[in-house]
C-alpha cells in the first residue's frame, strides 16, 4: 500500500513538472515573440500572417489585396468574358465610384486581436486551436448594385424574359369562316442569378482569390401554361365573335359632332387577353400593360392636352396682350382599363372616355 502511494505522488510530481515547464516555455515563447505579434496558425485565405506584427500584417495584406485590384474581378460566360475594375473613373468626379476596395488595416487588426483581449491565456487557446479556426476573412467592401449592373450591361443575352401561354388568332378559317383560335405555348426564360454570383465572389474575396467568376444562370418560369388555358376557349371566343371595341371621345362643350373615334378589332383584343391564376386555377384577364401601351400610343397623343396658364404683358403700366388660359386634360388610364374589362364579354362594346382634368 505505501509503494503504491509513493508511485501515485512521483507521477503527480512529474504532473506537476511537465505541467509547470510546459507553462514556462510556451510563456516564454508567448513573451519574447507572440505579445506584440500575431498569434501562430493565423491567415487570411492562404496568405500566412503568424508571427507579424501588426505593421507588417497590413503591408503584406496591402499587396494581395492590390493584386487583386490591379487585375480586376472576371466574370466569364461562354467564352465571353468580362473585367469589372474596382475603381470606375468618371470625368465627372460626382459618377467615380468603387464597387469593391479592400480593408488592409481592419483585416490586419481582426487578425492581432484586440489589445485589451491579448494575453497569455488568449495565446495558449490560440496555439492549440484547430488551424481551420484559425482563418480570418478579408475584410472589404463591395457595391453589389454596381456589380449587378456590370453583369446586366455586359451580359444581356443571359436575361431571357419568360412568356406565359396565349391565346392567338391563327390565318385559317374555319367552316363557319370564322377565325380560329389556338393557345399558343409558353416559354421558359432565363435570368442572371446575381444572388449566386455574389456568393461565389465574395467566397473569393475573403479568401484574398481572383479566380474567374462563372456568370450562372437560373430559369425564370411562366406564370400560365399552356394546360391552363385549356377550358378557356369558350370565353376568348366570345370576344373574338363579339365584334370590335370602340373607344370615343368628344368635348361636351363642342358636341358629338367632334367626336374621335378608335376602333380595336376583335383579332386585336385577344392580343390584350392575359391571365391571372388563383389557387393553381388560371381565369382570363386584360393585360393592362399592353392596354396602357395602346393608349399611350394611340389615344393620348389626340386627347391630351396640357393646360395653358393666363397670361398678360404691360408696358407703361398697361396691359398690353392677353392670352386666356385654357384646362388640359390627359386619359384616366386606370378608369379606362376597368371599363373595358367590365363590357370586354359583353354585347356592348362601346366605351366614352372620360379624361381626368386638369386645371389652369
Amino acid at each position: 500500500m505505501e509503494k503504491k502511494s509513493r508511485v501515485i505522488k512521483i507521477i503527480s510530481f512529474l504532473a506537476i513538472f511537465l505541467l509547470a515547464l510546459f507553462l514556462i516555455l510556451n510563456y516564454s515563447i508567448w513573451k519574447n515573440k507572440y505579445i506584440t505579434r500575431i498569434y501562430p496558425g493565423v491567415r487570411v485565405g492562404e496568405t500566412e500572417l503568424s508571427g507579424l506584427t501588426l505593421d507588417e500584417a497590413k503591408i503584406v495584406l496591402t499587396e494581395e489585396m492590390q493584386k487583386i485590384e490591379t487585375v480586376g474581378l472576371v466574370f466569364q460566360a461562354g467564352q465571353k468574358t468580362a473585367t469589372l475594375t474596382p475603381a470606375v473613373a468618371s470625368f465627372d468626379s460626382d459618377l467615380s465610384y468603387l464597387s469593391l476596395a479592400f480593408h488592409p488595416a481592419e483585416t490586419a487588426l481582426a487578425a492581432f486581436g484586440e489589445p485589451s483581449d491579448r494575453n497569455f491565456f488568449t495565446y495558449l487557446s490560440a496555439r492549440f486551436r484547430p488551424q481551420a479556426s484559425q482563418k480570418i476573412k478579408a475584410l472589404y467592401t463591395l457595391d453589389a448594385e454596381r456589380i449587378n449592373k456590370f453583369l446586366t450591361d455586359n451580359f444581356t443575352e443571359l436575361n431571357i424574359t419568360s412568356s406565359d401561354a396565349y391565346f392567338a388568332v391563327t390565318d385559317k378559317q374555319n367552316e363557319d369562316n370564322d377565325f380560329r383560335l389556338e393557345v399558343r405555348p409558353e416559354k421558359l426564360g432565363k435570368e442572371i442569378n446575381y444572388a449566386a454570383i455574389l456568393t461565389e465572389l465574395s467566397a473569393n474575396l475573403e479568401n484574398l482569390k481572383n479566380e474567374i467568376i462563372a456568370v450562372k444562370t437560373k430559369t425564370q418560369y411562366p406564370t400560365v401554361r399552356q394546360e391552363d388555358l385549356i377550358g378557356q376557349e369558350e370565353r376568348a371566343q366570345n370576344i373574338l365573335s363579339g365584334g370590335e371595341l370602340v373607344l370615343r371621345f368628344f368635348e361636351p362643350e363642342k358636341g358629338t359632332s367632334t367626336a374621335k373615334y378608335w376602333k380595336i378589332t376583335p383579332t386585336e383584343l385577344i392580343g390584350w387577353l392575359g391571365a391571372q391564376k388563383n389557387n393553381d386555377r388560371a381565369t382570363l384577364s386584360l393585360n393592362s400593360e399592353k392596354i396602357k401601351q395602346y393608349l399611350n400610343d394611340v389615344v393620348s397623343p389626340e386627347v391630351n392636352k396640357e393646360a395653358v396658364r393666363p397670361r398678360f404683358e404691360m408696358k407703361n403700366d398697361r396691359v398690353t396682350s392677353w392670352q386666356v388660359g385654357e384646362n388640359g386634360r390627359q386619359i384616366n388610364q386606370e378608369l379606362t382599363i376597368t371599363k373595358i374589362a367590365e363590357i370586354i364579354f359583353t354585347a356592348e362594346r362601346e366605351l366614352d372616355l372620360r379624361p381626368i382634368m386638369i386645371f389652369k
